[in-house]
């Protein structure tokens, strides 16, 4: 159901470098080759890190080593404890986005693309091969940060956020 929050109680650390999802017939959900996807245009989906940490927990750059796909939809990160310290970190990949890749739909074909809000937490220790060490954003994607730090993240090129063409970013 949208909207949806997710709050952490604990941290999330991927097993080999793959996060598992499984709903109540033991079906696999909200994950791709290892990341937690994301790609409905009515998706409204709040990540609460409430101080905990999720770690893609990879060494070695992988293909697709990034930790969330964002396709379509709205994505909230915030985190509301305290401390303020949650984390997303562990993301390595070998193409662009070390921690979120959003992409605007297949093929380049126009959707609404991607939203991405920070509210809070951080994101850190992440890293991509090529284009934005954090964040890499393909175009009619957008990214609004209001709180948060994006730290320690290395690419190639972008090191905390890689915009392509038509893609933006507001920082408040």
């Amino acid at each position: 159901t949208n909207p949806t929050t997710i709050k952490l109680f604990s941290d999330w650390v991927a097993t080999d470098g793959e996060f598992y999802a499984e709903d109540t017939d033991g079906e696999e959900y909200g994950t791709s080759d290892g990341y937690l996807y994301i790609d409905n245009e009515e998706a409204e989906l709040t990540i609460d890190l409430n101080g905990h940490t999720i770690d893609r927990n990879l060494d070695k750059p992988t293909s697709n080593g990034y930790i969330m796909y964002i396709g379509e939809g709205l994505v909230t990160i915030t985190d509301t404890s305290e401390e303020g310290n949650g984390k997303i970190t562990g993301g390595n990949n070998t193409g662009d986005g070390g921690a979120i890749f959003m992409n605007n739909g297949l093929f380049g074909l126009p959707t609404k693309g991607g939203n991405l809000i920070i509210n809070g937490g951080n994101i850190t220790g992440n890293h991509s091969d090529d284009r934005g060490g954090a964040i890499y954003t393909e175009s009619q994607d957008s990214i609004v940060i209001n709180g948060g730090k994006i730290t320690n993240n290395t690419a190639e090129q972008g090191g905390a956020i890689a915009l392509k063409s038509a893609a933006y970013a507001i920082f408040n």
